[in-house]
């Protein structure tokens, strides 16, 4: 198995070629060019990675990817803002708007 160095997070594989990678945190995988099969150590799901498809995993997942024909992989990172963190700011933003809303309501 060939370990690649990557410093700007492009990966150029041959086809059959392996990759085993330990993901950053916030990362995820686009596949800009090829097929890649994936699969994480410890879990049973596999993912086959078309040219423009992508995929995330948790932070520190250890994943390895092999190339079903010549492939080009970008690791890049996720938006800095979650899910979660866009629901409560609308929550925020919500309770924010209701509260102006009740003080001009008079008893």
């Amino acid at each position: 198995m060939t370990t690649l160095q990557s410093t700007d997070g492009r990966y150029e594989l041959a086809r059959s070629q392996l990759l085993d990678l330990r993901l950053p945190e916030g990362a995820m995988i686009v596949c800009a060019g090829g097929l890649v099969w994936i699969t994480q150590k410890g879990h049973p799901d596999d993912y086959w990675l078309p040219v423009g498809d992508r995929v995330a995993f948790a932070p520190g997942a250890r994943i390895l990817i092999e190339a079903a024909q010549a492939s080009r992989l970008i690791v890049t990172r996720l938006p800095r803002t979650s899910l979660a963190a866009q629901v409560v700011d609308r929550i925020g933003a919500w309770l924010a708007s209701a509260m102006t809303a009740a003080r001009g309501i008079t008893a």
